[in-house]
């Protein structure tokens, strides 16, 4: 039942890669078909698909971004 500018952010991609069937105005909320298209984005990276937005989560969602987290692939 969340919502905020982070979950608009998270709709927009599960809408890209998840294929969310949402309305693009208003403000989203995490809502049962989200949580489901959620688990579908962590399942296809690998992940646990416990329905909980984390690091490794949010790296999945934002990884098709030219920004957003990233892990370093070259330790200094």
């Amino acid at each position: 039942g969340d919502s905020g500018p982070a979950v608009d952010w998270i709709h927009d991609r599960l809408r890209d890669r998840a294929g969310l069937d949402t309305a693009d105005a208003g403000p989203a909320i995490l809502d049962d078909a989200s949580l489901g298209a959620l688990r579908r984005v962590q399942t296809a990276h690998g992940l646990v698909a416990d329905g909980l937005i984390g690091p490794e989560t949010l790296m999945a969602l934002s990884s098709g971004d030219s920004d957003g987290p990233r892990l370093r692939r070259v330790l200094d």
